[in-house]
């Protein structure tokens, strides 16, 4: 998987491999279709029982999990894990006693489908809680109006 910046924008491009027969898919993630970066950085995640450490990148419209992998020349990749619309995310602003953790959870999904962020510190874990937050916030208004049009 590679990270690339150009005139098309930030975009991952994510191999994938069949085991039998070896053959490679490219699947792109244009990620300027998916609204501001906002910010990324490193979290454990927990999923369910499984624990992570996963580089998370936001964006107004997607919120990206991937792998860092360290490659010759001192450079970070980032291998694509997984993906979700920030439109189908909710968020628990704090979870637990250490003041470093939030949760991220589904609308549509099963209750055990969540995940636990710990960040490397509170200033971290509290600016991503308010981004988060204010992209919820807008497009539950943008939603609001939208829907307000519609019945009009």
């Amino acid at each position: 998987m590679t990270e690339s910046v150009g005139d098309s924008g930030l975009r991952f491009e994510i191999w994938f491999r069949r085991r039998k027969s070896q053959d490679t898919f490219i699947l792109q993630v244009n990620l300027k279709e998916q609204g501001q970066l906002r910010c990324q950085d490193e979290f454990i995640v927990w999923c369910g029982r499984k624990k992570y450490l996963r580089h998370v990148f936001l964006f107004e419209d997607l919120i990206l999990f991937s792998k860092t992998k360290k490659i010759e020349g001192g450079y970070d990749i980032y291998i694509y894990k997984q993906s979700f619309k920030t439109a189908e995310i909710g968020m628990t602003e704090s979870v637990g006693d250490s003041g470093l953790r939030f949760e991220i959870w589904f609308r549509r999904r099963k209750s055990q489908d969540t995940f636990i962020l710990q960040a490397a510190s509170g200033e971290v874990k509290n600016a991503w809680t308010s981004i988060i937050g204010k992209i919820l916030w807008r497009q539950a208004l943008r939603n609001r109006g939208q829907t307000a049009a519609s019945n009009a």
